[in-house]
């Protein structure tokens, strides 16, 4: 064992011990390491930390809240009725016009969400009712009575995006224009009143996403509620509210002075805006210098994506691109009726748009 020793210490003593340059190669790789973990820890930090806010950020800013149904297609037609009491689609690609139903005079007129029932008001028996038409079968179900004319502008009546509620603007309590809603299998019709008893009437109105509430044109300004008639919030000032079936936004018009017909000569711009139901992150869209809103120009109608909006202007119906960018008049029988455009889904089992 001694020789060993002797041996091993020998054999140390003729390597040499390592010299300082040596040591100090080891010493400065042995930082260069430390230095290098440490910057890829704090990289990896800073990923992880932008990862964090950028996540944050969606979600703050996500304007459609959590669970929100969506459309049953995201594809559609634009639908109008002719004076002859024909319901017709018409492709934006071809301009081709499709004849879905023949209802004689009717106003108000709105799709289900999976486009295979048409929900409208019209005369029956001498008197307006609320009617709702399967496509396929031709049957129909007559669910209420309603006002007896059409709503000047504003969309009178809506299908929420879940499929379950119609509202409308009928007279329950011999008051006209009041809310009104109702399942689409008849059941659960009531009025919408407020806390006191005092019914919530309108100038137009639709439907959250999910049937909970409810957005309205009072006046020159747009309110929402609950469907219960509690909450009651402005939102905006403009007319015509219509909600996108993602609920993250309302469409609107506007005027430029935002009050009544000019008598002093000076035309309106009739603007095309967008806002957040809690009223927030207000948006021009679009704009048409010298249209009056008086008479001329019909509410938005949001398509069931959310992309485009339909709107009639100086007599012509308009597709707008959400994002203003586009804006095109689409060519039209002379014999539509402006009061009834509306967007038709396609089913899934259709073929064209």
């Amino acid at each position: 064992m001694a020789d060993l020793r002797t041996l091993v210490e020998r054999e140390m003593d003729r390597a040499g011990t390592p010299t300082s340059s040596f040591v100090d190669l080891e010493r400065r790789r042995g930082r260069l390491h430390r230095n290098r973990r440490i910057v890829a820890g704090v990289i990896g930090t800073v990923i992880g930390l932008a990862a964090i806010l950028t996540g944050m950020s969606v979600i703050r800013s996500s304007p459609a809240p959590a669970n929100m149904p969506t459309p049953a297609s995201t594809r559609a037609r634009l639908s109008f009725v002719l004076d002859d009491g024909r319901v017709v689609s018409e492709n934006l690609r071809t301009g081709s016009l499709l004849t879905v139903a023949d209802l004689g005079h009717i106003w108000g007129l709105a799709w289900s969400p999976d486009g295979r029932q048409i929900a409208f008001e019209g005369v029956r028996g001498g008197v307006c009712r609320l009617v709702v038409l399967t496509i396929s079968s031709g049957s129909s179900r007559d669910l209420a009575s309603c006002d007896g004319s059409p709503s000047a502008y504003g969309s009178s009546l809506d299908w929420s995006t879940d499929g379950r509620w119609i509202a409308f603007l009928g007279e329950p309590d011999g008051i006209r224009d009041q809310i009104v809603m109702v399942h689409p299998d008849g059941t659960g019709l009531h009025p919408i009143t407020d806390p006191t008893g005092f019914p919530i009437v309108a100038t137009g109105l639709s439907l959250s996403p999910d049937g909970s509430r409810i957005a309205f044109g009072s006046g020159r300004q747009i309110y929402t509620v609950d469907a219960d008639g509690s909450n009651r919030r402005f939102v905006t000032n403009g007319f015509w509210p219509d909600w996108s079936s993602d609920g993250s936004v309302i469409a609107l018009v506007r005027d430029r002075r935002g009050h009544g017909p000019s008598t002093s000569g000076d035309p309106f711009v009739a603007q095309l805006w967008t806002v957040r139901p809690d009223g927030s992150a207000p948006a021009l869209v679009h704009r048409w210098p010298g249209c009056c809103i008086g008479g001329v120009l019909t509410g938005p109608s949001l398509s069931p994506d959310g992309s485009l909006v339909a709107l009639v202007v100086l007599s012509q119906i308009r597709v707008v691109s959400i994002n203003g960018r586009h804006d095109r008049a689409i060519e039209t029988p002379a014999s539509w009726v402006e009061a009834t455009l509306s967007w038709h889904p396609l089913p899934s089992d259709a073929t064209s748009t």
